[in-house]
């Protein structure tokens, strides 16, 4: 009786202590494998099944396929330690011939060892598991799946960015507490905007506790007294958000619509926001304003993708209130595996205007793979303040069969009529100047000049300037060189010459 306890307590504990007990290392080995190719094969599916989750703008799909796969798997894992209990009794009850022969130490220390790793784990999942009943059962504040299920808290996730900082993905420790009040407040139509739960990023080395808004909209934070900066504030729910509409939050810090396109990544230059804490509470540091966003018709923002013609199909949304001027982009997106890239077709500005068709667009035949396109509209007002956009997580998207629209970088650099062949032309030379490019940083000369004489016909004048700079730069021809990189960026705005083409050849 006294081996049989032993034996299921040893299982109990790290799934395989009780057969190295029993003497049955092939029991061991066995549960141990059977455990790694369980967490293998739920890896591998949750992957696939996440591929189709990411593509929606509703975080409460992630979170569910990553709870269902995670639940599947601590299944597994139960099964798995009950048949170890089951199969330790049964070997505990019958004794086979080696359990009289003594183990040797090398093998006490990896029977040991690899108990406590299988214990440890074991020990890992029992919290996580615990730890997520609890969440399910009680109040919730972070954004998981149960949160939205059973305490009203709906998705919303939006990430507000005040100059560079950390990596989002790293782990921050906690500010300090102390006396002082860093505070925000969030409104909606003009109402505070109470159970919005979200984090902070401060000083580029601390992040909050996951915090929520009050009765006034205003959330709180309490540091130490002094100078903080802001990086990011990152929201994660509202609870008593409208059922219908998309949103988007404006900070205030949004610059106007001036001459040129509007540039909505303009807080990568930025600094990060400045907040003088003091030990009373005052009026809130920051404000926030919930706005609703400019709604597309078509392509419509609630599909993944739509069939698109450029004969009959017009990019068309709902006049925004307040809005004297739009701008619309249209953006080519190509995908390469898990990596998407995105080629501007056009950016235009329309004054009272709420449609644009296709057909306003050059277009060339397309024999090859379907091309997919986005659609993002900003709305402004008359003296150009920001108002809103329809930008988010996945814009409207369509998709051309037949037909591909041509950039309009790329058809100022074709004279006369356009068709697709030279459209492939230019394409090709522009690919031999990034090859070129490479090659020269890998200081393969005599390659990249050879492969400079294959560019003939259509192509980027500015480019083609620098990137034979660079190569004069490489062979040391520094006056040629520098005057080639002067040409290159007179030919066009959108040349630049990067400073490692004239790391050898200095101004």
């Amino acid at each position: 009786m006294k081996r049989i306890i032993i034996a299921l307590a040893l299982s109990a504990l790290s799934l395989v202590g009780g057969h190295f007990f029993n003497r049955r290392w092939d029991r061991a080995l066995l549960f141990f494998v059977a455990l790694l190719i369980l967490g293998i094969v739920t890896w591998v599916l949750m992957t696939v099944g996440m591929r189709g989750a990411t593509e929606s703008t509703d975080a409460k799909d992630i979170f569910e396929v990553m709870s269902r796969y995670w639940t599947a798997f601590g299944s597994g894992v139960l099964i798995l330690w009950l048949a170890s209990l089951g199969m330790s009794y049964h070997e505990a009850r019958r004794p086979n011939d080696t359990m009289q022969y003594r183990s040797s130490k090398s093998g006490i220390v990896a029977a040991v060892g690899l108990s406590l790793i299988c214990g440890g784990f074991l020990l890992i999942m029992a919290v996580a598991f615990s730890g997520s009943i609890t969440r399910m059962s009680g109040p919730v504040e972070r954004t998981s799946t149960s949160s939205f299920r059973h305490s009203g808290l709906h998705n919303f996730q939006h990430f507000l960015s005040f100059g560079r900082g950390s990596d989002p993905s790293s782990q921050l420790p906690k500010p300090p507490v102390g006396d002082g009040y860093l505070r925000g407040r969030f409104v909606y139509a003009g109402k505070p905007v109470e159970g919005i739960t979200l984090q902070l990023a401060l000083n580029d080395k601390h992040e909050t506790d996951v915090i929520t808004t009050d009765a006034d909209g205003v959330f709180t934070v309490r540091v130490p007294p002094g100078e903080w900066h802001v990086n990011r504030v990152m929201t994660q729910g509202w609870k008593g958000k409208p059922e219908k509409g998309d949103f988007l939050i404006v900070t205030g810090h949004e610059p106007k619509l001036g001459n040129g396109k509007y540039d909505s990544h303009f807080w990568i230059n930025e600094q990060p926001t400045k907040i003088i804490v003091e030990n009373a509470p005052t009026a809130p540091q920051m404000n926030f304003e919930i706005r609703d966003q400019v709604k597309l018709i078509w392509p419509p923002s609630d599909h993944k993708s739509v069939p698109g013609n450029v004969s009959n199909d017009v990019i068309s949304w709902t006049a925004y209130p307040e809005a004297h001027e739009y701008q619309i982009n249209v953006t080519n997106l190509k995908r390469d595996g898990n990596t998407t890239y995105y080629h501007e077709v056009m950016t235009k500005r329309l004054k009272g205007i709420t449609q644009f068709p296709l057909s306003k667009l050059e277009s060339v035949e397309n024999k090859d793979s379907e091309k997919e396109y986005q659609v993002t509209v900003w709305a402004f007002a008359k003296d150009g303040t920001f108002l809103s956009s329809s930008e988010k997580y996945r814009d409207s998207v369509f998709v051309l069969k037949d037909k591909e629209l041509v950039r309009d970088e790329e058809r100022n650099l074709i004279p006369g009529p356009l068709d697709a062949e030279k459209l492939e032309a230019l394409r090709s030379n522009n690919k031999r100047i990034e090859a070129i490019e490479v090659l020269l940083k890998d200081s393969l000369i005599n390659e990249a000049q050879r492969l400079l004489g294959k560019i003939q016909g259509f192509t980027d004048p500015g480019k083609k300037k620098a990137i034979t700079g660079y190569l004069l730069a490489k062979q040391g021809k520094c006056k040629e060189a520098n005057h080639l990189f002067t040409e290159a960026l007179s030919e066009a705005s959108t040349t630049c010459v990067p400073e490692y083409y004239r790391a050898k050849c200095p101004k």
